[in-house]
């Protein structure tokens, strides 16, 4: 029989004086199943009962572990319930094993039989199984498959639920051993939070000991070190010398002739531990582990023998070993953790990382929380540009709360920030509209843009940035005004088609496409949360603003990977079901005439030559659809409207009529909210006609020139003729 340790308790018990209910009712089942043989139970002073049992192990003849056939197992139950049972083997001898709990004795060893934490399956549990899963886990022990080949490397030490944060890139460039000084931003009990490293030391400064051990197998490190002799036995297996390393760090510091640092700086070691799965395999990951030394380097060295303290003051001893016993000085684990980097973030999203220079123009309630889904993944290197400042009343659906008076692009940089400190982010409080002073900071930041996302809802920002200013493609991204609809328009890599032309192309689909109709309905009226007269904001739930959202940063990120331009629609119903509508993006046409140029699109031209051709041999023709820039001389011709009934079509001439016609031109500006609008005429030649002007054609468009010059607006004629040639004018 082996030698077994004693189980805990104070006193043995029969089963049914246990107070603990679990401990009771595990007591009760164990005495009625096979394969296991109640010993005995335990009570204590009624913080923890126990229950003994032998378990037989179904094991086969060649075994991996020295798992015994019969294990004597002490199941160790806490009154508070949130606590999970602890399960420990009694043999003296029971092997080193994967899956044993760290703890700060090494016996009796406690068994690790769930990987998931009790809370999330502890409302389950129930006695008769976690008995068969300690047998399983013996089982699957002795045959060396606790550990599945592909599972994860297990911890070579435990973290204590102290916290020591870093700048994730603080050891990029240091080689080990080192010591570094650090300045702490946090700084109690429970965390340290590192803001930067030091040139030197400072009053209140740590002083960070960073070392790197040979690669281990994981899982040989057997109980959590409590004090700095411990930590070095366990080091040791790292090929680390702890003693010697903390003996030349401590030197250094004393060199640097600062005494009175030596009264208030402390020290911490960062430590690295390469691990393997077996001896003689490759490196698979690594533990990056810490530990404090609550005393102060001045302490510290007095137990090192490197000096003495006397009236206050640390003295060196000249040709001092330091070779004395440190078993005393307790130390500290901390959860080694690292500030966000951008890759670490884009890896937690499932994405790839981008460094791109981008812009952000626009950061209201869909705004901010695009760009806080973007940056939070890792994406982009941004400048922020906003005009506005917070207001207590877009709290309802900002990303920003509590900042009212702040700049939306400044406040919305500074969070950036402190989600992933080492990227730089900009912030601009600019009118894109009108810049004034800041014009040549907002067209450098543009023009070193790879890409311009443009968020603001507005129609002269969106023609702004589309003809005005350099860089990158522009990404338009703004909700309907109900909110339901997510609209998401693209321009191609190279920027052949702009902004301002997509725009158009949405305007006819709106038109054209049955699932949009209704698209840009306004229903109700907009809350007034202030007494000016423009002090109103559109009613627009949260919840659809961040579906949305989301929605926009994946097409954010899908959009730009490719080189095409891109109009879509994404709509959100009452059923909460997301549906989203592809609108195509016409090859561009244009025509300069006079100082006016006028764009349209092979759809549109499409159109028109399809109405031709019904149409022979008469002649026909419409109006245009479209609208006017007037400040850049541009017009946009998107769709038109087909032949009034009343017109006159004959095979040489065509008189336009207008029934119906303001009907549907009524319709087709209310559809887009004033989208689009009148800009001129259409007709078509007969067959074997160009598309050249005529007299007569020179005529009409002189006649509507004048009407149009009215409002400052140029005569737009467009003639169909043979061999699908267009021949298009605009007239001052």
């Amino acid at each position: 029989m082996n030698e077994l340790l004693p189980a805990p308790g104070d006193q043995e018990a029969a089963p049914e004086t246990l107070n603990i209910p679990v401990a009771r009712q595990f007591a009760r089942t164990a005495q009625r199943l096979p394969f296991v043989r109640f010993v005995e139970c335990r009570k204590t002073d009624g913080h923890y009962e126990v229950v003994v049992l032998e378990l037989e192990v179904e094991r086969p003849q060649h075994i991996e572990h020295d798992i015994r056939c019969y294990e004597i197992v002490a199941f160790v139950f806490f009154a508070d319930r949130s606590l999970a049972p602890d399960v420990l083997a009694l043999r003296s001898d029971f092997p080193h094993v994967p899956h044993l709990n760290l703890r700060f004795e090494e016996f009796p060893r406690s068994l690790c039989i769930y990987e998931d934490p009790f809370a999330e399956f502890g409302f389950k549990w129930n006695p008769s199984h976690f008995i068969e899963d300690t047998r399983s886990w013996l089982a699957r022990t002795a045959r060396g498959e606790a550990h599945a080949a592909n599972q994860r490397l297990e911890p070579l030490l435990d973290a204590n639920t102290a916290e020591l944060v870093l700048p994730h890139d603080l050891l990029e460039g240091v080689t080990s051993p080192a010591v570094l000084f650090l300045r702490a931003s946090q700084w109690s009990n429970r965390r340290i939070v590192v803001e930067k490293k030091l040139e030197g030391p400072e009053p209140g400064s740590i002083c960070a000991v960073y070392v790197a051990g040979s690669p281990q197998v994981h899982g040989i490190i057997r109980k959590q070190p409590q004090q700095v002799a411990e930590l070095h036995e366990v080091l040791a297996s790292a090929n680390i010398d702890l003693k010697t390393t903390l003996h030349t760090a401590l030197r250094s510091f004393i060199s640097s002739n600062l005494p009175d640092l030596m009264k208030h700086t402390t020290i911490i070691l960062l430590i690295d531990l390469p691990k393997l799965r077996r001896t003689g395999g490759e490196v698979e990951s690594t533990d990056y582990v810490a530990f404090g030394i609550p005393t102060s380097i001045g302490d510290l060295g007095v137990s090192l023998g490197l000096h003495e303290k006397a009236g206050g003051h640390y003295v060196p001893i000249i040709g001092a070993g330091g070779n004395v016993q440190i078993s005393t000085l307790p130390v500290v684990a901390f959860r080694r953790l690292m500030t966000l980097s951008p890759e670490l973030a884009s890896a937690f999203n499932g994405v790839e990382p981008n460094s791109d220079r981008m812009s952000f123009v626009g950061l209201g309630a869909l705004g901010s929380q695009v760009f806080n889904n973007l940056v939070r993944s890792g994406f982009g290197v941004w400048s922020l540009i906003d005009k506005d400042f917070q207001f207590p009343h877009n709290n309802a659906r900002h990303f920003l709360f509590e900042m009212a008076g702040e700049s939306k692009a400044e406040a919305m940089a500074a969070i950036a920030r402190a989600v992933l400190p080492s990227r730089p982010v900009a912030a601009l409080v600019a009118d894109v509209t009108f810049p004034k002073d800041l014009m040549v900071q907002v067209s450098a930041t543009f023009r070193e843009s790879s890409v311009v996302v443009d968020c603001a809802a507005s129609v002269a920002v969106s023609r702004k940035l589309a003809r005005d200013f350099e860089g990158g493609r522009r990404v338009s991204v703004f909700l309907n005004p109900t909110g339901t609809d997510l609209v998401v328009i693209a321009e191609p890599r190279d920027r052949s088609v702009r902004l301002d032309q997509l725009e158009f192309m949405y305007y006819r689909a709106i038109r054209n496409c049955p699932a949009l109709r209704g698209h840009l309905k306004r229903t109700g009226d907009p809350l007034r949360f202030s007494n000016a007269c423009r002090d109103l904001s559109a009613i627009i739930p949260q919840a659809n603003i961040s579906v949305h959202a989301g929605i926009a940063a994946h097409a954010l990120r899908s959009i730009l990977s490719q080189e095409a331009g891109q109009i879509t629609i994404w709509q959100l119903t009452e059923a909460l079901e997301v549906s989203r509508i592809n609108v195509p993006v016409s090859e561009p046409a244009d025509s300069k005439s006079g100082t006016w140029t006028v764009f349209t699109d092979e759809t549109v031209l499409d159109s028109m030559r399809k109405a031709r051709v019904r149409k022979f041999p008469r002649e026909t023709g419409g109006i245009l659809l479209g609208s006017f820039d007037i400040e850049r001389h541009l017009v946009f011709v998107s769709d038109m409207i087909s032949s009034p009934t009343d017109s006159k079509e004959w095979p040489t001439l065509y008189i336009r009529g207008c029934a119906g016609l303001k009907t549907r031109l009524d319709a087709a500006i209310h559809e887009t909210q004033g989208g689009l609008e009148y800009v001129g005429e259409w007709h078509s030649h007969p067959p074997r006609y160009r598309s050249q002007m005529s007299s007569q054609d020179k005529n009409a468009l002189e006649t509507l020139t004048a009407e149009m010059q009215k409002d400052g607006r140029p005569g737009v004629m467009l003639i169909v003729g043979t061999d699908e040639t267009v021949y298009l004018s605009a007239a001052d």
